[in-house]
């Protein structure tokens, strides 16, 4: 059961990381695009699979919680505004 709950960790570490690093490609890119079209087009294909890891960070921190039956303490709270105000900012980028 420590191997699932070890693996569940690292899973979640590394898709922050993604995440993360998803967020600095976007803005070295909005900061180096000459033109509109050419950001679009960057977007259309980076928009899923940026959305893809914040869904496996998501994920990965629900099944943790679940199955480590943690409360809701501070930190876990900020965690899930966090991940719903990213939601919510993908959702509005994509429009």
């Amino acid at each position: 059961m420590n191997e699932m709950y070890n693996m569940g960790i690292v899973t979640h570490y590394y898709g922050v990381m993604t995440v993360l690093d998803g967020i600095l490609i976007n803005l070295f890119r909005i900061k180096k695009a000459t033109t509109i079209q050419s950001y679009r087009k960057f977007n259309i294909l980076f928009n899923p699979i940026n959305g893809t890891f914040v869904g496996t960070v998501v994920f990965t921190g629900v099944i943790m919680m679940a199955a480590k039956h943690l409360d809701f303490t501070i930190e876990n709270i900020f965690m899930i505004i966090i991940s719903l105000f990213i939601i919510v900012l993908e959702v509005k980028r994509s429009k």
